[in-house]
């Protein structure tokens, strides 16, 4: 994180797939040679961290980073910690509501029978890769914004949150594509099941259009965390979740008797509301306002 926010995107890459490539070997010669189990996993995934943590400090030292790592350098400053859980306390909390509201589409779905809780766990995979680039992205306005607003370079970091808006939206469009033109191979991925692939493509028919909307979410959030305003991204996101998307899911999925269909509809609505919310307060301006660096 530390490097991403100083503009260094690609060692932190390089440090995780080493990483990534440790604990599979790991993997393979702990648990499939020795028999070693879950045990043998998780020290695979210890000792791969462990790895990546000792790259990390060893390339920040050598390359003149200005904290020197020795243990009687780490004290304890109260402004600090003060400003550190303001900014991430309502991150934290607005990653654990938007999981609630998850949770709460899901136990509606498995009121729709085996199939169709099937159909929504296969196309919730879908949708983690369907995002994957736009959140991403997302994290790269955070940084860059981040560290042109504290150059107070706030034309560049509008022009960050407009080319990152942009390029999100043209892949997320372009699987959008994919998703509506070929939803049964998609989902056969998972299973060949012809009932939850028929359920799938009647959730993912509604839920699809969600890829639209979900690039000027996630990118206007990032300006604004990139900003400091983790509050407002907090408050936006569980109004979408809790206001809009739960009681949408529940009035169009079982009131209205739409199925699948209906509670997949929810998500995009959700996200109209993040959309109609996030460009009210963008230009308001009051997320110019300084939060981390006052002078």
């Amino acid at each position: 994180a530390v490097m991403r926010g100083m503009g260094d995107s690609k060692n932190p890459l390089y440090f995780v797939a080493i990483a990534c490539v440790i604990n599979i070997g790991l993997d393979l010669l702990l648990v499939a040679k020795y028999g070693m189990g879950a045990g043998g996993a998780a020290i695979a995934t210890v000792i791969s961290q462990a790895v990546s943590m000792i790259l990390c400090i060893i390339y920040l030292k050598k390359n003149g980073f200005i904290f020197d790592f020795k243990p009687s350098s780490f004290k304890f400053y109260k402004d600090r910690f003060d400003l550190l859980l303001k900014i991430g306390i309502p991150t934290s909390a607005q990653n654990a509501i938007v999981s609630v509201s998850f949770l709460f589409l899901t136990a509606l779905a498995n009121t729709f029978g085996v199939s169709a809780s099937a159909a929504v766990g296969a196309v919730s995979k879908l949708n983690s890769f369907a995002i994957l680039p736009t959140v991403a992205v997302s994290a790269s306005v955070s940084a860059m914004s981040a560290q042109n607003i504290g150059a107070r370079q706030i034309r560049r970091a509008v022009q960050t949150l407009k080319t990152g808006i942009v390029f999100s939206l043209g892949i997320s469009f372009v699987i959008f594509l994919v998703m509506r033109i070929f939803p049964e191979e998609c989902l056969s991925m998972f299973g060949e099941d012809k009932e939850m692939i028929e359920r799938g493509v009647e959730y993912l028919s509604a839920i699809s259009y969600d890829y639209i909307l979900v690039p000027f979410v996630f990118c206007m959030n990032g300006l604004f965390i990139g900003a400091g305003h983790t509050k407002f991204s907090f408050i936006n996101s569980a109004s979408a979740s809790l206001f809009i998307r739960i009681p949408a899911c529940y009035f169009l999925g079982i009131f209205l008797d739409k199925g699948l269909y209906g509670l997949g509809l929810g998500a995009p609505l959700a996200s109209m509301f993040g959309v109609l919310m996030g460009a009210i307060f963008f230009f308001s301006k009051k997320w110019m306002r300084a939060v981390i660096v006052k002078e």
